[in-house]
């Protein structure tokens, strides 16, 4: 799960890279790389699957 500024963006995100304190979202529909403050996003792995 990919939460961005409060937003399930999980669906969305192609990928991301991390280089702390940014993280680089890289969306399906946009070749575009987004950098995000980590303060701003929320990953979580399920790790039962």
């Amino acid at each position: 799960m990919i939460i961005i500024k409060g937003d399930d963006k999980t669906q969305d995100v192609s990928s991301y890279e991390m280089d702390p304190p940014i993280v680089r979202i890289i969306y399906k529909v946009y070749s575009k790389t987004y950098p995000y403050h980590l303060n701003d996003i929320l990953l979580a792995c399920n790790f039962m699957d």
